[in-house]
């Protein structure tokens, strides 16, 4: 099969990493909220990658058998937007 995917709107690049900060973060700490089920007020404006923020990528990272590196890329990406109820778009999801 083929796999033809591109960056979610909002994320200007490819590899979230410890330290960034801007509408990327926000846009990631988001989509992980909503995957655990949390919600985030509209007001809320964390722009920073820090260390609350940090242990739900490890989290996320762990639980999806991915590099626990805290580093956010492609692959990530993809499983965050295939998992995420605000995400538009195809969903990747195992068969039994």
């Amino acid at each position: 099969y083929s796999y033809i995917w591109r960056l979610p709107e909002l994320v200007s690049d490819a590899l979230i990493a410890p330290g960034n900060r801007g509408a990327d973060i926000l846009w990631l700490r988001r989509q992980l909220s909503a995957i655990a089920g949390h919600e985030m007020g509209a007001d809320i404006d964390l722009v920073d990658y820090d260390q609350p923020l940090g242990q739900l990528v490890m989290l996320f990272l762990d639980s999806n058998h991915l590099d626990a590196d805290g580093y956010v890329g492609e692959q990530t990406l993809q499983h965050i937007m295939s998992q995420s109820p605000l995400a538009d778009g195809p969903r990747l999801g195992r068969v039994d």
